[in-house]
């Protein structure tokens, strides 16, 4: 009998974390995204104003305020869009706006 080589393919990493998809809620995703905004910035979270899941992960916008000021509605807050891996860990993230609380924006 003839022996017919055996052929073990090793997967990468990176080819694993393409193919699994996170198990945590949209909740749990958002309390991670707004708990590392508030460790990396400093800065006091406010509110998740935007969360969507994509291919390479979840992009989560987190409104923190830089600023208190008398009246609250004139503080300074600014806006940070992160990307989270499945693991609900922040890849990278930059601070896209910067605002006074009480100023009205169009959305698009």
């Amino acid at each position: 009998m003839e022996s017919v080589p055996l052929r073990i393919e090793m997967v990468g990493e990176d080819s694993k974390r393409k193919h699994r998809r996170s198990t945590m809620s949209v909740c749990e995703m958002a309390d991670m995204a707004r708990e590392q905004i508030a460790q990396l910035t400093g800065y006091k979270p406010d509110s998740v104003t935007s969360l969507s899941r994509e291919e390479d992960g979840w992009r989560v916008t987190v409104d923190v305020v830089e600023l208190n000021r008398v009246p609250a509605s004139a503080d300074l807050l600014g806006a940070y869009l992160a990307l989270l891996d499945d693991d609900g860990n922040v890849v990278n993230y930059r601070r896209i706006r910067r605002y006074c609380r009480g100023e009205a924006i169009e959305v698009q």
